[in-house]
This record gives structure tokens, C-alpha cells and sequence, in this order.
């Protein structure tokens, strides 16, 4: 069983094309924070992982501005630690309020 708490700090960059979609990109650094027990799998023990890592993500995302209040966005993020053993592929929604 592994645990994990990330704090990041990102940062976005809007295309803002004459389209009602506007993609987006975006990076972040943070702290991955770990806490992992040892396993067995067909024989096999796995160690646990337990520390605070270095960790970072790129992210790349749709945004469609419905109202001059309201977003809805979908992105995919790439996350992964420092030593590239912990990698995460998130697909979310969003929903926005401007104000």
C-alpha cells in the first residue's frame, strides 16, 4: 500500500485563439511526500518507499468558456518523481468560476 501527498506550484499558459476552446499547457514542481509498506507479489518482496521526494508535472488541457463566468476544462497531467520511480497519468475535469 502506498500513499501519496504532492504540494505543487504551477503555472498555466492560455492559447487564446479565436476559438470558444482554448487549449492550454501548463509545468509544476512541488513535493511529493511517501509513505509505503512492503509487499509480496509470486514470491517477490518489494520494499517500501517511505520520504519526501522532488517531484514535477506537465499538464496540457482544453478550456471552453460558456458563459463570461464559467469554464469547463479537461487535461491530462504527467507527474513523477525526482528518481522517475512514481509516475502518475491523470485525466481530469474542471469546472471554473471567473469573477
Amino acid at each position: 500500500d502506498l500513499t501519496t501527498y504532492s504540494i505543487m506550484a504551477n503555472g498555466y499558459y492560455d492559447f487564446l485563439l479565436d476559438w470558444e476552446v482554448h487549449p492550454y499547457v501548463g509545468a509544476g514542481v512541488g513535493l511529493d511526500i511517501l509513505d509505503g509498506d512492503s509487499f509480496s507479489a509470486g514470491g517477490v518482496t518489494v520494499g517500501g518507499k517511505d520520504g519526501v521526494e522532488v517531484g514535477y508535472q506537465l499538464a496540457a488541457g482544453l478550456a471552453w468558456e460558456f458563459s463570461p463566468t464559467m469554464v469547463v476544462s479537461l487535461d491530462y497531467r504527467y507527474h513523477a518523481s525526482s528518481d522517475d520511480d512514481l509516475v502518475f497519468h491523470t485525466v481530469q475535469g474542471g469546472l471554473r468560476y471567473n469573477f
